[in-house]
């Protein structure tokens, strides 16, 4: 019975001609609320918050006129004067002891109930708990669930009823802690480098990291080549940088992302996109040469080549041979590059140039000599021919034809006859005499000579000419 239900109770007396005396709850019943009689009678009275909760006492007394009389006393019911309630609720993962729960993770919900004799209905997270996994009572009691996959994700819902005989009851409806089903989203943005060519660094250069997470509350653990960097942002966009130094690997750089939920959930990624080079590129010289007979010697429409080995940059080297611009064929390791030498080139010591760059902008190059270029003849210019006659311009036989000369300094001698006679000139690099003995067997007449020399590139400069006459046989 709860506060306001109407209680009946139902008696018979002997017919005394008198009402009897009753007491509901201690509560004396008379007027329209006794109704009956002479001998079937009832009481009626409503239930008040006021009365004692339990059985409900009753009392009936009746008399008759010779003052004979009976009393019966007793009780029946029960007062339930209030509604039972529920109280002291608390939701916890009994797992981790955080406020974060994952799939698998056990809560307990525990609350304190009004003693109705009853087991209250627990729902967690939608799910009837009932069995071995309700446990308590009559007042405290302890709800346990196991969360699942399919469970929906955020703060955990709960609902506890109960209620007593008199059908009173109460329910409480509430939610706590935070169901993370799957572990937190992470996404790549951009991997660069801040190279002119973002695929490619070098020392100095800075590795770029941006990236998308869910917002954990959390910041990510970031490294790039392998070294730990801090990332700035958030919650949800990140970016983090990474100077390039001469103590990281060379070669394929490589990040990883990775960021943990409240519940130590991770979630990750790794990658790269982009290369270090932090050396220059090797360049090892082959040869530089001409097509000369004397291949360490050119003259106009000689061609000069050089020759040269790199590591693979896929890049193609520039070359210059004299001061020119040439494109080598060949490579990716193995390069040729060839000049033709022209009247406008300088002449002198030939030099080259060959240099190759790495997508990082690392240059490599060499550069050196070795051919030099003689783009005119060597100059050959008459000092005297004349002879040790009395008349120097006059001889005989036996007397000595000299020819001196100038030539430029080529490292060679010249080629000198006298009369048609090869003679072996002294002297040099620059100043020259050539001396022949007329003989009888020599042409009578002008007597010639001619001088010539070649530089190393087979350039030649020579005279000729003559001033002497050789008088063979005595006058008549």
């Amino acid at each position: 019975v709860k506060t306001g239900d109407v209680v009946r109770l139902d008696f018979t007396t002997t017919d005394t001609g008198t009402s009897p005396g009753v007491l509901v709850a201690g509560h004396a019943i008379t007027g329209a609320s006794l109704t009956g009689g002479p001998t079937s009678w009832s009481a009626v009275y409503t239930m008040q918050a006021t009365d004692a909760a339990g059985a409900i006492d009753y009392e009936i007394s009746i008399s008759d006129c010779a003052a004979q009389g009976d009393t019966e006393t007793g009780s029946d019911l029960s007062f339930v004067p209030a509604a039972p309630a529920i109280s002291g609720i608390s939701l916890t993962n009994t797992t981790t002891g955080l406020t974060c729960v994952k799939t698998g993770d056990v809560v307990r919900l525990d609350f304190t109930t009004t003693d109705t004799g009853t087991s209250p209905g627990v729902l967690v997270a939608g799910h009837a708990i009932t069995g071995a996994d309700l446990t308590g009572g009559p007042t405290s009691w302890s709800a346990v669930y196991t969360m699942q996959a399919t469970d929906a994700a955020g703060a955990i819902d709960y609902e506890i009823s109960i209620s007593d005989c008199a059908a009173q009851g109460d329910t409480e409806i509430g939610s706590a802690l935070n169901f993370i089903k799957t572990p937190p989203a992470i996404s790549v943005g951009t991997f660069t480098s801040n190279n002119a060519n973002n695929t490619c660094a070098m020392i100095g250069d800075e590795i770029t990291l941006s990236f998308i997470t869910d917002d954990t509350g959390t910041t990510p653990t970031v490294t790039i080549a392998g070294n730990s960097v801090t990332p700035t942002g958030g919650p949800t966009s990140w970016s983090a940088a990474y100077t390039m130094k001469s103590s990281d690997t060379e070669g394929a750089i490589t990040y990883s992302a990775s960021i943990a939920d409240c519940t130590g959930t991770i979630g990750s990624m790794s990658g790269g996109g982009v290369t270090f080079y932090k050396t220059t590129p090797g360049i090892t010289f082959g040869m530089f040469s001409s097509n000369n007979t004397n291949n360490s010697c050119a003259k106009v429409g000689d061609a000069v080549t050089l020759t040269f080995t790199t590591d693979d940059t896929g890049t193609t080297p520039t070359v210059t041979i004299a001061g020119n611009s040439v494109t080598p064929t060949g490579g990716p390791t193995s390069w040729s590059a060839s000049y033709t030498m022209q009247v406008s080139d300088t002449a002198g010591a030939l030099s080259y140039d060959a240099s190759i760059q790495d997508c990082a902008g690392n240059n490599g190059s060499i550069s050196g000599g070795g051919v030099t270029f003689y783009k005119t003849n060597p100059a050959v210019t008459l000092g005297t021919f004349t002879s040790n006659n009395a008349n120097n311009t006059c001889a005989k036989i036996g007397d000595v034809v000299t020819l001196t000369f100038m030539t430029d300094d080529t490292g060679e001698t010249p080629t000198v006859t006298i009369a048609g006679n090869s003679i072996t000139p002294t002297g040099g690099p620059t100043s020259w005499s050539a001396s022949y003995t007329m003989q009888a067997t020599d042409a009578a007449g002008a007597v010639n000579y001619s001088a010539s020399i070649e530089d190393c590139a087979g350039n030649t400069g020579s005279i000729s000419g003559g001033g002497v006459t050789f008088c063979a046989t005595n006058p008549t």
